[in-house]
């Protein structure tokens, strides 16, 4: 069985924010491998039963994500408030 640990972000982060809480968490616990939000909340879902990833996870808004990055996962979530659609990219 997977352990899929969740963690909850503050709702008011900033794009650039969450993005670097995503990518602080994946070095102590492992690769993102979901979000979304539920309550007011963002949620980030992290696989604890992987290594770190060796590129760092790069969020967008909506779903066009940088050239050669591959699609980690994509959801809505809280940003500065608001419910916002992002993407998670990793770099090839």
């Amino acid at each position: 069985m997977t352990d899929i640990r969740a963690v909850f972000a503050d709702a008011g982060l900033s794009l650039a924010d969450l993005q670097t809480t995503i990518q602080q968490s994946e070095a102590i616990i492992g690769p993102l491998v979901g979000l979304g939000n539920s309550a007011g909340k963002t949620i980030l879902n992290f696989d604890a039963d992987r290594d770190p990833p060796a590129n760092p996870a790069v969020l967008v808004k909506g779903s066009a994500g940088p050239a050669g990055a591959m699609l980690g996962c994509r959801d809505s979530v809280i940003i500065a408030g608001k419910t916002q659609a992002v993407s998670v990219f990793r770099p090839a």
